[in-house]
């Protein structure tokens, strides 16, 4: 599992991040894949951000070659420090890819 911290700032667009699956050094077949990332404070179970393919993640063509993105976007939270991982459930087999923390920095335009 891959180890990825995202900084931004409240109300700024980050600008997302390529991702290539690899197993045994090989690409990921992705087809039929869903791939989500939930980001929550630490100790809460429940989630301050969902993405999926319907909503920030875009798996790229051709499926076979294990690549995707989690799009660029405006964090909808509040300034601090999350935690995230982005797992793939391919038939019944879930694995986390990557995690890591999300750092939203305050600005002087939001609370």
């Amino acid at each position: 599992m891959d180890k990825y911290n995202i900084d931004t700032r409240k109300g700024d667009t980050w600008d997302g991040l390529g991702i290539n699956i690899l197993v045994n050094g090989l690409p990921m077949d992705l087809t039929g894949a869903l791939v989500s990332l939930e980001a929550r404070v630490n100790g809460s179970l429940t989630p301050a951000i969902l993405l999926t393919q319907a909503s920030g993640i875009t798996i790229l063509s051709p499926e076979t070659a294990g690549n995707l993105n989690i799009d660029p976007i405006i964090f909808p939270m509040d300034s601090g420090i999350y935690i995230y991982d982005m797992s793939i459930t391919i038939g019944s087999r879930v694995k986390t890819y990557l995690q890591g923390l999300i750092s939203i920095d305050s600005d002087a335009h939001y609370a």
